[in-house]
């Protein structure tokens, strides 16, 4: 059993992305990898109650860094 509670948080919001119908290595779960990194994106993501929320919450963060760094 893992005992890193970080680690186990991030892997089951990691899981709840691909539940949610982004694949492993699609863009959004990519991004995704990178943003529930961090404990304040964390906390959000798991008081997001439905699958519609979380994925739009996941495009705009996803969108709003694309036109940052274009």
């Amino acid at each position: 059993a893992d005992t890193d509670p970080v680690r186990v948080e991030v892997i089951a919001q990691l899981q709840q992305v691909i539940d949610d119908g982004s694949p492993e290595g699609s863009d959004l779960h990519l991004f995704a990898t990178h943003l529930l990194i961090q404990k304040k994106y964390r906390d959000v993501f798991a008081n997001l109650e439905t699958k519609e929320g979380r994925i739009a919450w996941l495009r705009n963060a996803y969108e709003l860094e694309t036109k940052k760094s274009s």
